[in-house]
């Protein structure tokens, strides 16, 4: 069974090799030259188990995203890089020793390893990082719970500024008709063509039956009459039209301020939310910058 060492077990490993103490200038020479072959082995030995580690982990989660992959393995990703880092020092420190050169300046690295698991970051730092780091998670923890909270508002809010937009589109598309519709001239022309229709088909008819004795003429009559009730006919259309425009027009806009009204009613309830998610943010980024003094897996290797 896959034996899942922490970060943090791989990283007391690294401190108890003592690395940082070959480099005191009170160490006697035999020590420092047996520590450095104790160094040597111990970081070969955590490299080669580490990249065991992440191949069998990556092995495990083959079916996952490339992103989750890349999430999971940086922790390991960032001890690996600091073994890389540590085995260079060693082997510095031995080259500089074995041509007779100065003992190079001394160094330490952070204690703890530290990070989040959701967005896959994660930092070596000492303690004041670590504390810097709970802190922001705590923080991070309250603000997606105010996240959490507002969201449904957001959402109402969406659904209706989209009903608001929906019924504004309706308003003015209607008002535009009802301008059209209401002016004189839009009735006045549909009259008069009826009107010259009546004129035509009835002296056309006339002609017909008088001048030629043809019944055929009482067909353009016929029409004359139709054109005569269509007047009346065309004019109570029109107006009935213009009614349900105009209903249409005062419905919609009776929407859109009820809409308008529950929009305010929504951010009103949502801006205490919004403050805090603010203030929040701002802190978790104070709290992040912190940070800056660990170091942070981003690759996979």
């Amino acid at each position: 069974m896959f034996n899942e060492t922490a970060p943090q077990d791989y990283l007391n490993d690294l401190h108890a090799i003592g690395i940082p103490k070959l480099f005191h200038p009170r160490v006697k020479p035999r020590d420092r030259a047996n520590g450095i072959q104790i160094a040597k082995k111990e970081l070969g030995r955590l490299k080669v188990e580490l990249q065991h580690h992440r191949d069998t982990l990556r092995s495990k989660n083959k079916s996952e995203s490339s992103e989750e992959i890349k999430r999971l393995l940086a922790p390991y990703n960032l001890l690996q890089n600091l073994i890389q880092q540590l085995i260079d020092e060693v082997k510095g420190l031995e080259e500089k020793l074995g041509a007779g050169k100065m003992l190079p300046q001394g160094f330490e690295f952070g204690q703890y390893i530290f990070g989040d698991e959701d967005l896959g970051e994660w930092f070596i730092g000492d303690e004041d990082h670590y504390e810097d780091w709970r802190e922001a998670d705590d923080v991070k923890q309250r603000l997606n719970g105010f996240k959490s909270e507002g969201q449904p508002l957001i959402n109402q809010m969406s659904e209706i500024h989209s009903e608001y937009e929906t019924q504004k589109s309706l308003y003015q598309s209607t008002q535009k008709k009802v301008d059209k519709h209401t002016k004189a001239g839009y009735i006045l022309r549909r009259m008069a063509l009826l009107f010259i229709l009546i004129v035509a088909s009835g002296a056309g008819g006339a002609y017909v039956y008088l001048e030629m004795n043809n019944t055929l003429g009482f067909i353009g009559l016929g029409l004359a009459g139709i054109f005569f009730l269509l007047m009346p006919l065309g004019y109570m259309d029109w107006r009935r039209r213009n009614r349900n425009l105009i209903a249409t027009t005062r419905e919609a806009k009776t929407q859109m301020r009820r809409l308008q009204a529950e929009g305010k009613a929504v951010q009103k309830r949502y801006r205490p939310i919004e403050f805090q998610i603010r203030a929040l943010s701002a802190q978790y980024d104070t709290l992040r910058a912190g940070l800056s003094g660990g170091k942070q897996a981003t690759e996979v290797a």
